[in-house]
């Protein structure tokens, strides 16, 4: 029997959905990479982090060349309510508002 590769909806068996609530972030059970904290998922051999492919899943919309951004600040969150598509300088101006950069004030 034949290794079965991943599909795009697999990721939804690593993330505790919280009951579906939206108001409270659903945080990623699988393996984190130790690297930048954060949760990443394989679909046909490619490594993205778990959130792009939720977002993907629930809005039908591929990411692009846009960011994930997450309104909760918590990198393994992967609630479809806390995320959002935006260009790079969004994310970054974002990260920069909720001083989540780690450089001096």
């Amino acid at each position: 029997m034949a290794n079965r590769r991943n599909v795009p909806t697999d990721v939804f068996k690593y993330i505790d959905m919280k009951n579906g609530g939206t108001d409270v972030c659903w945080p990623w059970k699988g393996k984190i990479n130790k690297k930048d904290g954060r949760p990443y998922f394989t679909v046909d051999g490619k490594r993205r982090p778990s959130y792009a492919y939720v977002i993907e899943a629930t809005t039908g919309i591929q990411q692009g060349t846009h960011m994930v951004i997450h309104s909760c600040d918590n990198p393994i969150c992967c609630n479809p309510s806390h995320l959002s598509f935006g260009p790079h300088q969004d994310n970054m101006n974002d990260m920069k508002e909720r001083e989540r950069h780690g450089l001096p004030r």
